[in-house]
């Protein structure tokens, strides 16, 4: 074994220095890892034995200066269209630039568009694709115009785009010009001033920067001639960009030897075991009490399903249109519902979620959790690992999720995760809850480190005549959840109860509350929420709106509701903004609205097994949408939390139709009985 161990470093050693020079430093980093081979680099590969163990060693792309052996690209010769249809078919992406909206769909259009009222005004193609009239759903989409709904794009004259649909690789011999796909769109909206067809260059170059992949810019370079800079990390790994990247010397860092695993003996999985490390599985498996936990951001929804997976994905209309896997469970490629679950995909397909990570092949996780006593700048926890998600293109590697579950004191964060990425494809997912502060193990850990052991907040006890109130202990199930989670639990609430039939929806206990209350605490008030493009905003029985504002212009807004005193003459009535067309109240705005529909009554709810107990009242009469008003649920919870005073969140369970969830202090001192959870 030990012969065979000195036989496999030694080659691994003579690899390092291979083209390697005093000045240019070590040519390769040799790293082993315990995850299989991606399929790319298998062709190329060497095979390795130490003991009974096999590696799949890949040589990195650093190439010796003088290899003559491989083709040598020059400008424009890459004339396929394959791997964009791979990579891009189907797709489009957008830029919100104040008043105009772009769109680029590959192979179809570049457009600009101007929307008020969800009711395009102004339309413009800048160019048409190769594909731009093929029967898919992109031109079969439907958009709604001023004279009513039409598809995004029509063909009454039966024009054939001149575009070809192929693409050139540029290449470039300065160091200041980085290399490029090229393809060129014709037949645009006629441009008045040249009275030609709007056309489109579109650049296509390689970022490593994982914030700015699928991004890009758009310029007039010339009067209706346009230019399109796509930035994309799948396309660094392609032949020809690998190729002049090295000719070139653009990479100065050393490459790497990537030694994955490959069979024999059971790897150790992803890190060594610390000596006198304790794995805890079941104690830690108990405290998930959920199937699955979501976490719903500006773009990306993020599912945690403990011992199956990590994903993320965006969803457009409800149907998914972008996809990955973070890391795999234990029990991932287990066939149950929720692995056979059928989701939806903008192209039309319906695949399931084993479907989705078939490929992966076995999975490598062994659903330990170890306790971490000692990790700097944090609080001892417990750490799982989920390897062997989706493949990176950047670092040609398998995604992968360090899991961690902290104890929290603050009952409105139980049950709660956040989830970073803290390198390039890895992951961080910190979950916390309230189940493990009592621990032994976690309890002598902190006082190892001697730090304080977080203590479960006490619920503020309201005291009315009358009403038995009863403070719920740390070990019970039923606590109170954030805003967010709040927010996701009535939003898989609601849809549940939109899906089913109405005689199967039992009568809603709800309670007629005294509304002088709720005015002493919230009246003349308004709550702002900045959640990326748009700010939303709950003035207090007025209304509830959203609206995007650039530079102190308003330039986009919808009325998700108007409540009982929308039209009363106020402070908050008279105050005015600065839309493009000039300063108005929103008062004025609403000069013919008719008198609004919502009576301003407030009800209290009993909790359910999913939702804690709350107040609730509607706003109606929103902005229009597809021939019907907008309406607004407003939810109030009780929260210990006291600052700030007031925060919500709002989730739309169906079309058209809103939840603003609010959580405050100021709920819990209100006369109803209501359980402090």
């Amino acid at each position: 074994f030990f012969f065979r161990m000195y036989r496999l470093l030694l080659f691994l050693a003579f690899c390092a220095t291979v083209s390697t020079t005093l000045e240019d430093g070590p040519a390769y980093n040799v790293k082993f890892l315990q995850s299989p081979i991606p399929p790319i680099y298998r062709p190329t590969a060497q095979l390795m034995h130490s003991g009974s163990k096999r590696w799949m060693c890949h040589v990195g792309n650093a190439l010796a200066k003088n290899d003559e052996t491989r083709d040598k690209p020059t400008d424009s010769v890459f004339r396929s269209q394959e791997r964009f249809e791979r990579s891009f078919s189907g797709r489009c992406f957008y830029i919100n630039a104040g008043w105009w909206v772009y769109e680029l769909c590959f192979d179809k259009w570049v457009r600009q568009y101007h929307t008020e009222q969800s009711v395009v005004q102004s339309n413009f193609f800048l160019g048409l694709g190769s594909k731009a009239f093929w029967n898919d759903h992109l031109t079969n989409r439907l958009v709604r115009f001023k004279d009513g709904h039409q598809k995004v794009i029509s063909n009454p004259k039966n024009i054939q785009p001149r575009a070809s649909g192929m693409w050139d690789f540029v290449a470039t011999t300065s160091n200041n010009v980085n290399p490029y796909y090229r393809t060129y769109m014709y037949d645009g909206t006629t441009c008045d001033l040249t009275g030609a067809g709007r056309e489109t260059e579109i650049r296509v170059y390689c970022t490593l920067d994982v914030n700015a992949n699928n991004t890009y810019t758009i310029v007039e370079s010339a009067t209706c001639v346009y230019q399109v800079v796509f930035n994309s990390l799948s396309v660094c790994l392609w032949p020809e960009m690998v190729d002049h990247r090295q000719q070139n010397s653009l990479q100065k860092s050393s490459a790497s030897i990537k030694c994955y695993y490959e069979d024999g003996e059971e790897p150790v999985q992803l890190a060594v075991r610390p000596e006198g490390a304790i794995f805890y599985k079941k104690r830690v498996r108990a405290i998930f009490e959920s199937t699955c936990y979501h976490r719903y951001t500006e773009w990306w929804i993020y599912q945690f399903c403990p011992d199956k997976w990590v994903r993320q994905y965006h969803t457009d209309d409800d149907l998914i249109s972008e996809h990955h896997v973070l890391g795999l469970g234990e029990y991932a490629l287990k066939p149950d519902a929720l692995g056979e679950t059928s989701l939806a995909f903008t192209d039309g397909s319906r695949r399931t979620i084993l479907d989705e990570i078939s490929h992966h092949g076995m999975a490598h996780a062994n659903g330990e959790w170890q306790l971490v006593k000692n990790a700097d700048g944090l609080p001892p926890h417990y750490r799982g690992l989920l390897p062997q998600g989706d493949f990176c293109d950047t670092t040609g590697e398998y995604r992968h999720v360090e899991a961690r579950v902290m104890c929290t004191a603050e009952r409105t964060l139980n049950n709660s995760f956040t989830i970073t990425e803290h390198d390039s494809c890895a992951y961080i997912l910190t979950f916390l809850s309230t189940v493990p502060c009592t621990w032994q193990e976690l309890r002598v850990a902190y006082k190892e480190r001697f730090q304080e052991m977080p203590e479960p907040v006490p619920p503020v006890q309201v005291r009315q005549p009358g009403i038995r109130f009863t403070t719920v202990d740390q070990n019970s199930v039923e606590v109170q959840v954030s805003v967010e989670s709040q927010a996701d639990a009535l939003r898989h609430k609601q849809q549940q109860e939109a899906q089913q039939p109405m005689t199967q929806k039992g009568p809603q206990r709800k309670v007629l509350v005294e509304k002088e209350h709720f005015d002493a605490a919230f009246h003349g008030q308004c709550w702002t929420l900045r959640e990326g493009w748009w700010t939303y905003e709950w003035c207090y029985d007025k209304w509830v709106r959203q609206f995007h504002e650039d530079k102190g212009i308003f330039l986009s807004e919808y009325l998700l509701g108007l409540g009982l005193k929308a039209l009363e003459v106020d402070a908050i009535g008279k105050r005015k903004v600065q839309y493009a067309d000039g300063y108005r109240s929103l008062l004025q705005k609403l000069e013919r609205q008719p008198d609004p529909k919502a009576n301003g009554m407030v009800y209290y709810v009993p909790p359910t097994a999913s939702v804690p107990p709350h107040y609730s009242t509607w706003y109606y009469d929103g902005t229009d949408c597809d021939g019907k008003e907008r309406s607004v649920e407003v939810q109030m919870f009780c929260t210990t939390v006291q600052e700030p005073a007031v925060s919500f969140k709002i989730v739309e369970p169906r079309t058209c139709v809103y939840t603003l969830v609010v959580n405050s202090h100021l709920v819990c001192n209100l006369p109803q009985p209501m359980e402090q959870t």
